[in-house]
């Protein structure tokens, strides 16, 4: 197995454990909270096509046979999860109108952010192999 194809992977999966922890968080008239990526649709979406990408990926190796030209279809997934992602920063689902820089991102939706721009590079770089 080649050593971006397991980064890609650990990509995806990181991804997805990122939309379990604080995505979105609210600071608002002295309270505060947060909520996960399974709140607000682009988050989720993003990390569920990362993590679909992931699973593709692993397919071959357990034996599956497939007929898609794969590195390609990893490399759109991983960008289609980028753009989703970014929206999902442009995005607070839930949040009081006028509620201005009161809301934010946490920790899960950085690392998905992080992990899912690595994949989508390696992902590039692996997009025409032959291995």
């Amino acid at each position: 197995m080649n050593v971006y194809d397991l980064a890609i992977i650990a990509c995806g999966v990181l991804a997805f454990i990122g939309s379990l922890l604080p995505f979105y968080t609210v600071h608002f008239l002295g309270a505060s909270g947060s909520e996960t990526a399974w709140h607000g649709f682009w988050g989720w979406f993003a990390c569920l096509i990362a993590l679909a990408a992931a699973v593709l990926l692993v397919l071959p190796y357990l034996g599956v046979r497939l007929t898609i030209p794969l590195r390609l279809v990893t490399l759109v997934m991983f960008v289609i999860a980028l753009i989703c992602d970014i929206i999902a920063g442009l995005t607070w689902p839930g949040a009081p109108a006028g509620s201005g820089d009161a809301t934010g991102h946490g920790f899960g939706y950085w690392l998905s952010l992080i992990v899912i721009i690595v994949g989508t590079a390696l992902a590039f770089l692996r997009k025409d192999a032959t291995d």
